[in-house]
């Protein structure tokens, strides 16, 4: 994995991909994954539970500002978007997580 990130972060360079910066990214990712180990599991999963904390209170806000704004109408099958909007959205949606 690393070594894929690095040549992929190489491109981005603008001498583009050499040997040098593929190796210098992939060393960068392996150095990030051995500070996670050392810093310790407990530590790094009490970071992740803030962020999922944070992430679904974000939500829970959208979604509550959200009910003041549902038009009914929207809601009929008639008003619907054409399938293939629908597939285009759901394609992105698929694509995002």
């Amino acid at each position: 994995m690393a070594k894929s990130f690095g040549a992929y972060a190489a491109t981005y360079m603008a001498a583009g991909i050499t040997p040098f910066y593929s190796n210098l990214f992939s060393t960068g990712v392996l150095l990030l994954f051995v500070a996670i180990n050392l810093v310790g599991a407990s530590m790094v999963a009490r970071a992740e539970n803030i962020i999922v904390i944070i992430n679904l209170s974000a939500l829970a806000i959208f979604t509550v500002a959200s009910l003041f704004y549902i038009d009914p109408t929207n809601l009929a099958p008639r008003e619907a978007p054409a399938a293939i909007t629908i597939f285009y959205a759901l394609g992105l949606t698929f694509f995002t997580y």
